[in-house]
């Protein structure tokens, strides 16, 4: 089996959930003897840019994949399957033979008022347009029942949608002995009695760090003996460390 992977982001090069999860995939379906090539910037297939996607956001996503869509045209039939993570064609430049996975949308964003609210607001329409005019054949997946919901609420149909979540290495995450429980607990100043509670992923905009410590700062008034661990970096590290401090919680 011959399968092209698109994505926006993949590593070696800036990778956040996106790269990382196509990258690990492309890694297991390799073992099972499929062939995958990639296309991203920096990757072997090196289209668009990464710094533009950096810094201008949509602009740089349109960019990328006006590049996809230029460079396969008329090279469909040498893939099995096209797998597009989160694409933006905004002319014709769709698959059949696709499969369409979606990490969030722009849309879903919008309508919870992530900061900045009018750049969600223009990506969430030009996220419309552009998924609506996939190819009928082209099937979609989506990581949460959320994305699903938004996925239908912007006018795809429920048919072509399937929940598959993100999949957890378990050679990687896997419970800890006792003993080893007991270690990271000293390590990191963790009373042994605390309930822990554990936030694993990037300090960014869309995660709303500091919502998540205003709501930790009321479950600590109602539950004794509990520590948040937060585990990630981000853009929001810095701030999310100050804000930790505003509240004057010394358990995070």
């Amino acid at each position: 089996m011959k399968l092209l992977i698109c994505t926006p982001e993949y590593p070696p090069d800036y990778s956040a959930g996106i790269g990382n999860v196509a990258y690990k995939v492309v890694e297991q379906l390799k073992k099972l003897g499929a062939e995958c090539i990639v296309c991203s910037p920096n990757a072997e297939i090196n289209l668009g840019s990464s710094k533009m996607i950096a810094k201008m956001g949509i602009i740089g996503l349109l960019y990328y994949w006006h590049q996809v869509s230029k460079y396969f045209k008329g090279q469909e039939n040498d893939f099995d399957t096209i797998w597009l993570h989160n694409p933006l064609f905004l002319r014709d430049g769709s698959f059949q033979r696709s499969l369409i996975t979606m990490h969030s949308t722009a849309y879903g964003l919008a309508v919870q008022k992530i900061n900045p609210r009018i750049y969600y607001k223009i990506a969430s329409k030009i996220e419309r347009y552009c998924l609506n005019k996939m190819n009928e054949k082209a099937r979609f997946t989506a990581v949460s029942t959320q994305v699903c919901k938004e996925l239908e609420e912007i006018g795809i149909s429920k048919q072509k949608i399937t929940y598959i979540s993100n999949g957890v290495d378990t050679k990687l995450f896997k419970p800890s002995a006792s003993d080893d429980k007991k270690s990271l607990r000293k390590k990191f100043g963790i009373p042994e009695e605390d309930l822990i509670i554990l936030s694993l992923g990037r300090l960014t905009e869309v995660k709303q760090p500091q919502k998540m410590i205003e709501v930790f700062s009321l479950i600590e008034k109602e539950i004794k003996d509990v520590t948040l661990v937060i585990a990630g970096k981000g853009e929001l590290l810095g701030k999310t460390k100050d804000f930790v401090k505003q509240k004057k919680l010394n358990n995070v």
